[in-house]
């Protein structure tokens, strides 16, 4: 959970880069949490995606990071997480590529 709060400190400094960086690393840490873990995982993938396609411009790599995890999150029995996931990917998919 630290790791995601430094990453959330570092998005709202602008360092984007180092924001997603953070929250690969959190992402690890609550992998091996097993299946609690699996919603907060959920949420730093989120975030990170939002930065990867928003900030950065990187929306290949945001909607392959939201792709897992929506599989992930199914086969945890998370709905509402699928859902946000889902709502997201459409919004970075339907951008405009720059």
């Amino acid at each position: 959970m630290i790791r995601h709060r430094r990453a959330l400190c570092l998005a709202d400094a602008g360092r984007h880069e180092d924001a997603v960086a953070e929250l690969d690393r959190a992402v690890t840490v609550f992998e091996a949490g097993g299946e609690e873990a699996e919603a907060p995982r959920a949420e730093s993938v989120r975030i990170a995606a939002l930065l990867e396609g928003n900030a950065l411009g990187r929306t290949a790599a945001a909607l392959s990071r939201l792709d897992s995890t929506i599989a992930r999150c199914e086969r945890a029995g998370l709905p509402h997480a699928v859902e946000i996931l889902r709502a997201l990917r459409a919004r970075l998919a339907a951008q405009p590529s720059g």
